[in-house]
């Protein structure tokens, strides 16, 4: 069975819910200064966020235990759906049975889930290693578990995934809207089970249900679409927003981004707060920067969401896509990439090794090929990278199975692209791989008239001052990011989170908590499917953010190129093509 809508089709009555960094920053702020800034502003009084989790859903979204995901599906509807995707980018529901834990439900929708993970995926890619949303009420009503009807089979960014779920729950200790997390075995049609990461999706009306208080409206921002002004009318941001929960109106996100980009400077500053939670929001870009997202909410991917409480008429931004935090980049590369916010990073050689990899080829397989002199099938350099004219892909594989900087080879995709420099002695996590710092680009543009230079653009004075208009990572100048910093009151907020998150989940030990139970748990049950030195290398990895030197240091970092590799949820054409793929 097959559905074929490119966009999720929604049963009458489903959305009756209730309602919930400076990349390069503005020249930082003096101790005083953030001591004037005052109060706490992880947990906004006025917050319309539950952050506590629901004796049903931590049945399954724990660090108590490796939960077991099987799927089953026609052989042809999957195939199908790889030809629909490989064709343009269309991602079709599928009927599927699955067994959570030993409950199994049938006819279970299935569906590809994300853009840059899916790159090339046709119907010769394993399907079982692609990225998938479950819906269990997609075809058959009231079907739900542990408090969801969805569930997010996510591509790990490393072997063990560890970077997202310490992340997520980072996130949550912050007061932040967040998603759940648990480790599982995936299996497909019979396929050797896979450690794989599941997560909430905020798509989810239950997630909505439990997330937030009182009525409103989710909307996730389309990975193509961006926070600029298109007009007054909402059927203007059809293109940009969808509405995940709640009315299906799209008016509170035009009248909120008439303002965000259209407001004097004056009145930016003095009635932000009456439509944005702005401690909250101080909070979330204080956090993706503790936690070096390089992806966040004005990142290549436009990944938020954004929740409209109708009873204040604010809205509050919902993280998402956390697989590039901690360094991490797309496939595993850079699972130690240092540095907080997107600026110079490490590489340890496993990372960039897995990074390489083609579906369905381990990497101990590979290395084993690669020691004996042959390149395997399929294994290719990221797109960000490129060898030295003279430079053998064999010998660059060979220098990182030993753990070497290997010689010839360039960031950056272009004749100008530097060696990254090899810190340590070689190998995870000691040997890790810098790649270079790179000019920052301006790719934000004006869409109407209205919208006032200051507000749509990022100028050069800003960037040298350390606005971060300009995105992370080759991301999108996000207005509401570049303003909300430019503004002295608003940038020391957003300072005095970073500080006092920085004392309340580092210093305080709290995330190396989190990083044990995790670690502990991969450890002791997942042994099989992941060796336990990769889990202890990657945790190591992780833990080099867990210090104050980490945590300021994003305040002085420069803005990356759009070269940068794009994460998950970054909408991306199947093939070359620079046409985006809705992911709905």
């Amino acid at each position: 069975m097959i559905d074929s809508p490119k966009h999720r089709a929604q049963s009458p009555g489903r959305f009756s819910v209730k309602s919930p960094r400076v990349l390069t920053a503005v020249a930082s702020l003096s101790i005083g200064a953030l001591a004037l800034a005052g109060c706490s502003n992880a947990a906004s009084a006025q917050s319309v966020v539950n952050t506590d989790i629901s004796t049903e859903t931590s049945a399954f979204f724990n660090a108590d235990s490796v939960h077991e995901i099987s799927v089953t599906a026609e052989h042809d509807d999957i195939t199908k759906a790889l030809k629909a995707y490989a064709a343009d980018g269309t991602k079709d529901w599928i009927s599927a049975d699955v067994t959570i834990d030993g409950q199994t439900f049938k006819n279970v929708g299935m569906k590809l889930k994300g853009n840059s993970t899916l790159r090339g995926a046709d119907e010769s890619s394993d399907a079982a290693t692609l990225p998938w949303v479950l819906r269990l009420d997609k075809f058959e009503e009231n079907q739900s578990y542990s408090g969801r009807t969805e569930f997010v089979v996510r591509t790990n960014s490393s072997e063990s995934s560890l970077n997202e779920a310490v992340a997520l729950d980072l996130l949550g200790e912050a007061g932040l809207a967040t998603e759940h997390a648990a480790a599982t075995r995936f299996s497909l049609n019979g396929s050797d089970a896979e450690l794989r990461l599941v997560i909430d999706n905020p798509s989810d009306e239950l997630y909505s249900d439990e997330t937030f208080e009182g009525d409103g409206i989710t909307y996730k921002a389309d990975a193509d679409g961006d926070y600029s002004y298109r007009g007054d009318s909402a059927s203007d941001y059809e293109s940009a927003f969808e509405v995940e929960a709640g009315e299906d109106d799209l008016t509170p996100i035009a009248t909120f981004l008439d303002f965000v980009n259209n407001s004097s400077d004056e009145d930016f500053a003095s009635k932000l707060s009456e439509y944005l939670d702005t401690d909250q929001f101080a909070t979330y870009l204080a956090m993706q920067d503790l936690v070096s997202n390089t992806d966040d909410i004005d990142g290549p991917g436009n990944n938020s969401f954004l929740r409209y409480d109708t009873a204040t008429k604010k809205m509050t931004v919902v993280a998402w896509d956390q697989n590039l935090s901690f360094g991490s980049m797309p496939g595993g590369m850079g699972g130690a990439m240092g540095g907080n916010g997107g600026g110079p990073g490490k590489m340890d050689a496993d990372s960039l090794l897995t990074s390489m990899l083609p579906d369905g080829l381990k990497l101990a397989d590979a290395k084993k090929q690669i020691a004996a002199g042959t390149v395997p099938d399929g294994m290719e350099l990221p797109e960000q990278m490129k060898l030295e004219d003279g430079t053998k892909l064999i010998d660059v594989l060979k220098d990182l199975v030993d753990g070497d900087m290997p010689d010839g080879l360039t960031f950056g995709g272009g004749g100008g692209g530097q060696r990254p420099e090899m810190n340590g002695d070689g190998g995870a996590p000691g040997g890790n791989m810098t790649p270079p710092d790179q000019n920052s680009t301006d790719d934000s543009k004006t869409t109407d008239s209205k919208a006032t230079d200051s507000t749509s653009t990022d100028t050069g004075d800003n960037k040298a001052a350390g606005g971060q208009g300009g995105g992370k990572m080759g991301g999108k100048s996000n207005p509401l990011v570049t303003r909300f910093l430019a503004d002295e009151d608003f940038k020391a907020q957003y300072e005095s989170a970073k500080t006092e998150l920085s004392d309340k989940l580092y210093a305080s030990g709290t995330a190396e908590e989190i990083l044990k139970k995790w670690t502990d748990l991969l450890t002791s049950e997942a042994s099989d499917l992941v060796d336990s030195t990769t889990v202890t290398s990657e945790a190591d990895s992780i833990r080099t953010h867990f210090t104050s030197d980490s945590a300021d240091s994003s305040s002085s970092t420069t803005q990356q190129p759009s070269t940068a590799p794009r994460s998950e949820e970054d909408d991306a054409a199947p093939s070359a093509s620079t046409s985006a793929a809705t992911d709905s």
